[in-house]
Parts: C-alpha cells; structure tokens; sequence
C-alpha cells in the first residue's frame, strides 16, 4: 500500500511506497526536502517542511559523532599489544570473566554503549571484553538491540548511525 501526501512547498500530490515511511525525501517536482510520515491519518496527508536548522544540526551532530567514534577507534588502537579487544586477555582490565543472566548481560550491553556514545572508554573497554565473553547469548541480546525501531530509553538520544556503528564495532569482537 502507498502513502499519499502533498508536498507543502509547491501542493504536488506525491504517491511513495511504505518502505519510505518515516524517512526523508526530494520532491519530485520541487526538490524541497520533505518527511514521509510513519502512521498514515488520513488517505492523503499533507506534511510540514523540513526546518533548514533543525537538518544542520542534525548533519552537525552526525558529523560530530563520526568524529567521536574515529577517535575512540584510535584510542582502542593504542591500546598496548592489541588491534581489538578479542585480543586483550582477562588481565588487560582486571574484569574476571563472569557468567551473566539475560538481564545483566542486557544491561551490561545496553551500558557499554552508552559509555561508547558518552566517550567513557575506561568504563566501555571492560564491559566489552565481559560481553564477548557471554558467546552467542551476547549476540542474541546484541542483535535484539539492533533491530528495534525504537531504541531503549538509555540509547534514544544517540544517533541511529552512531548507535548502529557502535553495536556492529561491538559485533565484530565476537570470534
């Protein structure tokens, strides 16, 4: 089914698949930036321009973020005698390997990212290497976080790119 829409810049009645429902689009016939609404109300919606500052921030926040995690790839590379935490054994961080329930293996996941976003390597780095540790559990928890549409409370406010690049970094430590 199709989601019908007028673009408030120029009233082109637009017809998009539901694929694109929630992401941002051109006009066809103005080329203005437009958002295609998640939920349709009514058979043909007319939907509000994207604000110009409200987009440069968002590139700004982007930018910034992809800034943060270069550099937080750079300092997990200087970590001695290792090129990723798979690497670096139980000693490294004086973090005993520890079997967790689902619940603290959720939290513990859910806490290393959200040190990654903050920047708290020194708190992220262990939980990393404890997570690892979990095997495929890990992973079922991990790629449950990953496929949400609507992130957790404590991960809403990180860029889904930021949190996207964060939880594949994170998946990519597992052997």
């Amino acid at each position: 089914m199709a989601i019908v829409l007028r673009c408030p810049h120029c009233d082109k009645k637009i017809e998009t698949p539901d694929t694109l429902a929630g992401r941002r689009i051109k006009c066809p016939s103005c080329n203005e930036k437009l958002r295609i609404p998640t939920t349709p109300e009514a058979e043909t919606l007319t939907v509000t321009p994207v604000n110009q500052e409200d987009e440069r921030q968002r590139k700004r926040l982007i930018s910034d973020s992809l800034l943060l995690n270069q550099l937080i790839s750079e300092q997990t590379a200087e970590i001695p005698g290792s090129d990723s935490l798979s690497e670096v054994g139980d000693d490294a961080f004086h973090v005993p390997t520890v079997t967790m329930d689902a619940a603290e293996l959720h939290d513990a996941i859910v806490e290393y990212l959200r040190g990654m976003a903050d920047g708290h390597l020194e708190q992220a780095l262990p939980l990393a290497h404890s997570i690892v540790s979990q095997g495929p559990t890990a992973l079922t928890i991990i790629d449950a976080i990953a496929l949400r549409e609507i992130p957790e409370d404590a991960l809403a406010d990180i860029p889904p790119q930021i949190l996207s690049g964060l939880i594949r970094n994170l998946r990519a430590e597992f052997p």
